[in-house]
């Protein structure tokens, strides 16, 4: 029994390690740390179940078809070639690790309670680290350094533990078992997360808490009225949303920060779309992930049918088509901010089609197996939130954001294929 525990212990050690080392020194640490992880549990609890390798198989396909699309192009022909294949596969399996070890964290049978217990407290500690970091630097840049870029480069922009925790906690604000989670008093630990995400001028922060505390509130479902009413409360914080910013751009200083963030949020939208013609420097440098997109669907576009269908492969970087930005010539871009423009172009429409299908059985397996439940929405808000983040940051392929989401997607979705929540909010 003792040698159990202990063992259960160093793992949940490790947990918290990799969860930290993620923010806090290097993503390449963190994952390290959760392949060391993974091994300890598949040591002790062998192979995982059908029904999760079934889940995780949509990624699978998509690893492998971008493995075969490189070998087939032969671009493992020169060692710069190889590190960016390199790269390609290891962002493309490593929500494929995460996830599993999430399986295997709940064939630990470690209960619910204290998976939110952790992943609250853990935030509350990143939240302050980074509030920490932004007020260190506010005291001690030159005030001409303090614009929102330089703000978020030297302080960070925020961690979306952060998001996911304060929605949680706003929505269950009067449930008594959520406030005995938190270390401090819940009003404190309100405060700390939410000047963490003002303070990281995040748009994916911002929309990770939407999107989260819509899911909280039990709003996302196959069910049809309850899928009506998330629709028209989406549409009024979107058209609330624009008219607020409108009116911040409006009344603000142009060189101050909030003018800025309120410029950033605006142009969002245009961000996830394309031009044709970008004559100006000004032009490229508003709305740099619009051509990125714009270049890449131009660069899909001639390749013959079977790349199309099956990508280019990992490796394939495109050429930007503009001399001297940002201070270099002959830019080939390897990796994308719309993941969705990247999987087509390294996995082909075979690939978005699996990336989607990962997401649908997914969220179906919350949405049946229990609704309503404090699991259920909990995995909702991850999973719409990597979703719709797929647009911005390459959402499960990001280089490190969704690292600590998709082990909690591993834990959650075994919770929801085998176990029973047993701490249901009150609210």
């Amino acid at each position: 029994m003792k040698i159990r525990i202990s063992y259960d212990l160093i793992c949940i050690l490790l947990v918290i390690i990799m969860l930290l080392s993620g923010e806090m020194i290097n993503p390449s640490v963190s994952f390290s740390v959760c392949v060391v992880l993974m091994i300890l549990l598949i040591l002790k609890y062998r192979f995982i179940n059908r029904k999760e390798i079934s889940l995780i198989t949509p990624l699978l396909l998509i690893l492998l078809i971008g493995i075969i699309g490189t070998l087939l192009h032969n671009r493992i022909n020169t060692v710069d070639n190889i590190y960016l294949v390199g790269k390609d596969i290891w962002y493309y399996i490593k929500p494929i690790i995460y996830i599993t070890t999430g399986f295997y964290l709940f064939r630990m049978k470690i209960k619910q309670e204290l998976f939110f217990r952790i992943f609250i407290n853990l935030s509350l500690l990143i939240a302050l680290v980074h509030i920490f970091r932004v007020g260190i630097f506010v005291f001690s840049a030159d005030p001409e350094s303090l614009i929102l870029d330089t703000i978020r480069s030297k302080t960070g922009p925020g961690n979306i533990l952060v998001a996911f925790s304060l929605a949680y906690l706003l929505s269950s604000i009067r449930s008594p078992r959520v406030r005995d989670l938190v270390v401090m008093r819940l009003w404190l630990a309100i405060l700390i997360l939410s000047a963490s995400l003002i303070l990281s001028f995040s748009r994916t922060l911002l929309i990770g808490l939407i999107i989260s505390f819509l899911a909280f509130k039990d709003l996302f479902s196959f069910r049809l009225n309850i899928f009506l009413k998330s629709v028209f409360a989406a549409c009024l914080i979107f058209v609330i949303g624009v008219l607020g910013l409108q009116l911040i751009k409006k009344v603000s200083d142009k060189d101050s920060v909030i003018y800025s963030l309120s410029v950033k949020y605006l142009n969002s939208l245009n961000e996830v779309t394309y031009q044709d013609s970008y004559e100006t420097f000004e032009k490229i440098n508003s709305n740099w992930r619009g051509l990125e997109t714009h270049i890449t669907q131009n660069e899909i576009r001639k390749g013959n049918l079977l790349e199309r269908i099956f990508g280019f492969g990992f490796g394939k970087t495109v050429f930007i088509g503009y001399n001297g930005i940002l201070g270099k010539e002959n830019i080939f871009i390897p990796k994308f901010h719309n993941g969705f423009i990247e999987i087509i172009l390294k996995t082909g429409y075979t690939g978005l089609i699996f990336y989607l299908v990962f997401f649908f059985f997914a969220f179906r397996t919350a949405d049946r197996r229990m609704p309503g439940t404090d699991a259920d929405r909990f995995l909702k808000a991850l999973l719409i939130t990597a979703l719709v983040s797929t647009f911005f940051i390459t959402g499960l392929y990001n280089k490190s954001v969704f690292d600590p989401v998709c082990l909690s997607i591993g834990y959650l979705l075994g919770v929801s294929l085998f176990g029973k929540d047993l701490f249901i909010s009150d609210s």
